[in-house]
């Protein structure tokens, strides 16, 4: 009857060891995943706002849009430290918003305006919780954004199934005789 006791209690205490193992892996995998994404989320917000920072210098010659870049950047912070001008890499050129394509340009003679600015953004050795348990102690994160100088203009109103307007209201409308509507570039999204 003891020799029984004493393989339960033995068996208990493997099986223990054991799920403890697998419950500390889980308890890893969730809270390092968790540190990635939010780590992720900050980079991307830190290139974001280095990007937008960036395009509404654009005007104002390339050291002040760089400047402007990384300074923002820098207020932004990912794991308790903005973003370094070690870790940035600010490319200017220009936008094509109908192919979604940027293309670095600067500010050359004979070239476009630049109207856009790229950030990316990258960050070794980020240290992680428990992952060290497992013989990982860190991750690497990097992201891009890019921002477009006056893109947020609007070039009409679009509506699927109606519009509603209240008070005052200026429309015009699109006449293939006269030309394009306004001064804007038109694109659609995607099939209508």
């Amino acid at each position: 009857m003891r020799t029984t006791r004493n393989r339960r209690r033995a068996t208990a205490a493997v099986q223990t060891a054991i799920s403890v193992g697998f419950l500390a892996g889980f308890a890893a995998l969730a809270i390092d995943t968790g540190r990635m994404f939010t780590l992720r989320g900050e980079m991307q917000r830190s290139v974001d706002a280095a990007a937008l920072a960036g395009a509404g210098s654009l005007g104002s010659g390339m050291a002040a849009t760089l400047s402007a870049s990384y300074r923002q950047g820098a207020t932004n912070d990912i794991n308790l430290v903005g973003l370094l001008q070690s870790e940035a890499t600010i490319n200017v050129g220009r936008w094509d918003g109908l192919n979604r394509q940027f293309s670095p340009s600067g500010y050359e003679e004979g070239r476009p305006t630049p109207n856009a600015v790229k950030v990316a953004g990258f960050r070794a050795d980020v240290p992680l919780y428990l992952a060290p348990m497992f013989g990982t102690d860190s991750t690497r994160v990097g992201r891009r954004g890019v921002a477009v100088a006056g893109a947020g203009r609007c070039a009409g109103i679009w509506g699927l199934e109606g519009i509603r307007a209240h008070g005052d209201i200026y429309t015009d409308s699109y006449d293939s005789v006269e030309g394009d509507y306004g001064d804007a570039e038109i694109y659609t999204n995607g099939d209508l």
